[in-house]
């Protein structure tokens, strides 16, 4: 039986935040952004798995501060992204 895994294509990161409830929802579907959040202390939960039991999205709810930071835009950013 051939189980279709997630491709690097569709490995997206998703961050939700709510500044009134002070909390930021992260969802991946990437394996090595879930072991980074591990890595940094957040508290990942897996979401769902592969019909063999092997992890195919994680979820973290943190303080929105940690998920999220606001910096400057430098001009050269604005200019390839558009």
């Amino acid at each position: 039986m051939h189980i279709h895994r997630t491709t690097r294509e569709e490995s997206e990161t998703t961050v939700t935040f709510n500044r009134h409830e002070g909390v930021a929802e992260c969802c991946t579907a990437d394996p090595v952004v879930a072991r980074r959040w591990e890595r940094a202390g957040w508290p990942v939960e897996i979401l769902g798995r592969y019909r063999d039991g092997e992890p195919r999205t994680w979820q973290a709810t943190v303080p929105w501060r940690r998920a999220v930071r606001f910096a400057p835009v430098r001009a050269a950013a604005v200019v390839a992204a558009a």
